[in-house]
């Protein structure tokens, strides 16, 4: 049986999804197509698209998404789109798609001119979907590369808050969210670690609290882009 409050939290995250509006701008009409079908099976309504900034503008009757998706075709457009997205669009989200064309200097300019979020095209559905639940949140979503940069002090993105160091995760609970990650269960990381299953889901709940996501998925997508499981590799 399915508990009340189970039920509540389900009609929240639906009535979450169905608030979210968004803006999408690509060149590539097929691409932004998928895109459009990915976004509205999840509820999340695309209230504006174009090949640009300047059709999106045009074709869109309403005052604005709560975040715009950018996906641009060279690198040396990121900064300006950025700054005429955030010009034209003051108040929503800014996404950058990025493919393989668009290296680790040109994410980290998306970064510095006031990008929200970086997102690999080649991500599946449903972590895309939970990282503009994200972003959405106030996170910064990150791919791993700069993550890794970012945990490792690179100059080019050290001006960026390090909420790692600011959450209070102690070391089992880190160690819990890389378990996270692989999907292991509350038995499993038990096992893993030796210690009693209750336990686990004492520190699941507070990884939980302390990272502000509501289920173990979005957990595991938060520790992907905040490059948490890169650690354990390092």
């Amino acid at each position: 049986m399915i508990r009340k409050s189970r039920i509540r939290g389900l009609i929240m995250a639906i009535q979450e999804d169905c608030a979210l509006r968004a803006m999408i701008v690509d060149h590539n009409r097929l691409y932004r197509a998928g895109l459009k079908l990915t976004l509205e099976s999840a509820n999340v309504r695309v209230v504006a698209e174009g090949d640009d900034l300047k059709a999106l503008m045009a074709g869109s009757d309403e005052a604005g998404g709560d975040i715009l998706l950018l996906k641009l075709p060279r690198a040396a457009a990121v900064a300006e789109a950025l700054g005429n997205a955030r010009q034209a669009f003051p108040a929503a989200k800014l996404v950058v798609i990025a493919d393989a064309n668009l290296n680790s200097d040109a994410m980290v300019t998306a970064i510095q001119a006031g990008a929200d979020g970086v997102l690999l095209s080649e991500l599946s559905p449903d972590v895309f979907l939970q990282s503009l639940r994200l972003v959405r949140l106030g996170e910064k979503v990150l791919p791993a590369q700069l993550a890794r940069m970012l945990i490792g002090g690179d100059a080019r993105v050290s001006h960026m808050p390090s909420q790692m160091r600011q959450l209070g995760l102690s070391a089992r609970e880190m160690e819990i969210l890389r378990l996270l990650v692989d999907g292991s269960s509350n038995k499993g990381i038990a096992r893993r670690l030796d210690i009693a299953e209750a336990t686990v889901k004492v520190h699941v709940k507070a990884v939980l609290r302390k990272i502000q996501v509501t289920n173990r998925t979005q957990a595991a997508v938060w520790a992907l882009n905040h490059g948490v499981a890169c650690e354990q590799e390092a």
